[in-house]
């Protein structure tokens, strides 16, 4: 029997898993220097992981083959989630990878869970079932082995905890340059948990998995905003975007519970099909969504102005003022002729903070080393 047969949706993982894979090489030649983006570019280079055995998994035929791949798969996902954890505490407390060893204890679960997969396979994945979940291939886990509960609990934990600091990140107000970058982390989040919901919703309307798995494919766009959010010099202000972001995320979350609790009530009394085998109780919970769409928004919007005060936006600045105390520094900094590595990396902290553009900072410096009487080649 062939290992392989060739399914058009590995297409579908390809794809991200090449994007990913660039992505990280190109943020590790960018700035291989900092802890934070090669914990990230680690991140990345697991995501692309498991887009490529997830391919593998749909193109797999013999079952051997299949549970090697799933265990790649499953490995790559809890390692994943967990650096991206590990990324997250990093860059915001700006330190060291290795400093902070004691969040390396976010490697713990999935080391286990690893060691577990090579030394008692069978009893942590289970027996393989021919097709319950059709995004796994000609397979799939058994839904009740130890590896699928596990994976089902800790992933969204990992998940959560990783929005979590990104928003505290957000919602402080001593350090705007960490505020304005983690805003699009935020952004990023939203990407995956909108689509795991519309797969939620998917699943349970139509009792059935789609054939691919939606999130995979979508780990470009939230690793590229990340990507963005790190290396760009000169970031727009999206407070807003992320403000309706979290808006429309919690009045998705508000409907999402209605339809599914109202449905629940409903599929005990009502068990009428009415079209395209669409049960009647499916049509009426759509109607209460519909019907509490206006109040859900409300609700939103009130727990929105709680969540992001002052509209979630970033302190006013002055611009001219800042770009008058800039100037002042850097002429400090070039007092003595020469301006040093560790001057040029508070001056690099102190633009970000003022706001102060790449264009203005060169033209002061020019400026500053003309009024000095500093030749250009000094800066060491």
């Amino acid at each position: 029997m062939t290992s392989y047969v060739f399914d058009p949706r590995a297409i579908l993982y390809i794809i991200p898993f090449l994007v990913c894979t660039l992505l990280g090489a190109f943020l590790l030649k960018k700035k291989r220097d900092e802890g934070y983006v090669r914990l990230f570019a680690l991140a990345l280079f697991l995501a692309a992981l498991i887009c490529l055995s997830a391919a593998m998994l749909v193109c797999s035929q013999d079952l051997s083959t299949w549970r090697l791949w799933f265990g790649v798969y499953i490995i790559s996902d809890v390692f994943s989630v967990s650096a991206f954890l590990h990324f997250a505490y990093v860059f915001w407390e700006k330190g060291i990878v290795l400093k902070h060893r004691r969040y390396l204890a976010v490697y713990i679960l999935p080391t286990i869970a690893a060691i577990s997969m090579v030394l008692v396979p069978d009893m942590v994945i289970g027996d393989s079932v021919i097709g319950w979940d059709a995004s796994f291939g000609a397979f799939s886990p058994s839904p009740d082995s130890y590896l699928m509960l596990f994976i089902f609990v800790y992933v969204p934990v990992m998940l959560a905890l990783v929005f979590s600091t990104f928003f505290r990140m957000f919602r402080q107000r001593d350090d705007i340059e960490l505020r304005r970058r983690s805003a699009y982390f935020v952004l990023s989040s939203f990407v995956p948990f909108i689509t795991s919901f519309a797969l939620l919703v998917y699943r349970f309307m139509f009792n059935t998995s789609p054939g691919i798995n939606p999130v995979l494919m979508t780990l470009p766009i939230s690793f590229g905003i990340i990507a963005y959010g790190i290396v760009k010099e000169r970031l727009f202000d999206i407070d807003i975007i992320v403000r309706k972001s979290v808006l429309y995320g919690m009045m998705t979350s508000i409907l999402t519970l209605v339809f599914f609790v109202v449905q629940e009530l409903m599929e005990d009394l009502v068990s009428t099909t009415v079209f395209a085998g669409m049960h009647l109780s499916n049509v009426v919970s759509a109607g209460f969504v519909v019907l509490l769409s206006i109040p859900a928004r409300s609700l939103s919007q009130n727990l929105t102005d709680k969540l992001l005060p002052n509209g979630g936006r970033s302190p006013p600045t002055d611009n001219k003022k800042n770009a008058e105390l800039y100037r002042t520094e850097l002429a400090i900094a070039w007092d003595d002729g020469i301006l040093t590595k560790k001057e040029r990396k508070m001056l690099e902290a102190l633009r970000a903070a003022l706001d102060i553009t790449k264009e203005d900072h060169e033209r002061m410096e020019r400026d500053v080393k003309s009024e000095a009487g500093i030749e250009e080649d000094r800066d060491p």
